[in-house]
């Protein structure tokens, strides 16, 4: 945590509560070495979470193996159907955190953490984010969509230095706006975006025209997630902001699994030190050949209180190959997917991708869902809820509320899980590229 005030500030905070975080932060950079000694521990944690599992969750007893294979492929899906089966024994009793997913692949989930997952998520951050030249404590122009549920306090914004960024209705002239914020500050900064929100913020830096500070931000770090990062966007935010940003491969309910970082080219060093990654075939569960693109599986090592073994992340990829030809699983040599469409509202103003985040988790019932736009101010949205839905009227004016008034909004049910042809789940599919000229107003009706 050191290098800036904040972050000194930050680590004396943590000494006084037990030193927990710079704890985790030793233990993940021992465990990320390549060294024999790094990868038996591995190996050992990776037994003791199965053998912890089959003793303490009701779900798991009976299975009698500390073999990983032993061990059933799971997802969002057949967690949540399992409920309570899934917890430790006395996790209800022990401090947890919930952690909520934002549905980027259409499906809100809730795990669990326990305490010791909780500190190793902040320090995965530290560890991480250094890779990707971040410091804690400096100043972090965070570009995503805000909501009230993930909404950070003054004293969190002040302490870690965050200066939050809310990019669902953001247009050119807003990041232009935030271009000269940057540029304003006096000490190096680091972004952290989806993707899409920096090409945006590189379109419109582009476009800007007699800057009020000529002289570019001191950009220490870019970091993007949730989506995938573009090559052609890697370099152009290198020209234009004159650092390489490096895409993090993560998800709420695990933390970081995977990160391009210095050298690395396209590839994702994976998190060896909190995860076990497996590749596995698209059809069944064995794992892919040398070089196949197959389905992303994810033991959890740290978290006790919900362990996640074998978590089929609903994502696909591949492992690097060495010069033999054998698989090096120290690398995601790809990791596809969570690049989404772009949709517009009523007037044809472009939204950001995880705009359903900001009222998703309002509704528990919803299992999944997918935005489609149709046409100007036409959207479809499918809802996997698994019963009735009588907040469906609810649901609907608060999209309306997103979207603009006068849009066209027709909601389906289905039971089936909603995936593409490829198999990747996708919460946003656009159908529509605007053109030149005004909206129509119409009504918005409901169709189960």
């Amino acid at each position: 945590m050191s290098g800036t005030a904040r972050g000194t500030a930050l680590r004396v905070a943590d000494r006084l509560r037990g030193g927990q975080v710079a704890t985790e932060l030793a233990d993940i950079e021992s465990a990320m070495k390549p060294s024999g000694l790094a990868h038996a521990t591995r190996a050992s944690r990776l037994t003791g979470v199965l053998r912890h599992a089959e003793s303490h969750v009701p779900f798991y007893r009976g299975i009698g193996s500390a073999r990983l294979d032993e061990f059933p492929v799971m997802n969002k899906a057949s967690i949540r159907d399992q409920g309570d089966e899934m917890l430790a024994q006395g996790a209800s009793q022990r401090r947890v955190y919930p952690a909520t997913t934002s549905g980027s692949t259409g499906t809100p989930f809730r795990v669990l953490r326990d305490e010791r997952k909780q500190h190793r998520i902040q320090a995965e951050a530290i560890y991480w984010g250094r890779l990707a030249g971040y410091e804690v404590g400096q100043p972090l122009f965070y570009l995503k969509v805000w909501s009230a549920r993930n909404r950070l306090s003054r004293v969190a914004l002040f302490s870690r230095n965050v200066v939050p960024v809310d990019v669902a209705y953001m247009q050119s002239q807003d990041y232009r706006d935030i271009y000269e914020a940057m540029a304003r500050r006096r000490h190096p900064l680091s972004i952290v975006a989806y993707p899409s929100v920096l090409e945006s913020l590189l379109r419109a830096i582009e476009s800007r025209e007699a800057p009020a500070h000529p002289a570019p931000p001191r950009i220490a770090g870019i970091i993007t997630q949730s989506e995938a990062l573009p090559a052609e966007v890697r370099a152009a935010a290198a020209g234009l902001l004159g650092r390489m940003p490096y895409a993090r491969y993560g998800m709420e309910e695990l933390g970081i699994i995977g990160q391009q970082v210095p050298g690395s080219g396209e590839r994702f060093l994976v998190n060896r030190a909190s995860h076990f990654v497996e590749i596995l075939d698209l059809e069944r569960d064995v794992p892919a050949g040398a070089g196949e693109v197959g389905r992303i599986v994810v033991t959890d090592l740290v978290n006790v209180a919900q362990p996640m073994i074998r978590y089929d992340t609903g994502d696909l990829g591949s492992f690097a190959v060495d010069a033999d030809g054998a698989i090096d699983s120290t690398w995601l040599q790809t990791v596809a997917g969570r690049r989404q469409d772009r949709v517009y509202d009523v007037l044809d103003r472009p939204l950001s991708s995880m705009l359903m985040y900001k009222i998703w988790w309002r509704f528990p019932e919803i299992r999944q869902h997918q935005l489609v736009q149709r046409g100007q101010g036409d959207y479809l949205i499918r809802l996997n809820v698994g019963g009735s839905f009588p907040r469906e009227p609810e649901f609907v004016d608060a999209f309306v509320e997103l979207v603009g008034h006068g849009a066209h909004c027709v909601v389906e049910y289905t039971n089936e899980a909603l995936v593409l042809s490829s198999g990747k789940r996708k919460s946003v599919v656009s159908e529509y590229t605007p053109p030149t000229q005004s909206v129509s107003n119409s009504s918005c009706v409901l169709r189960s």
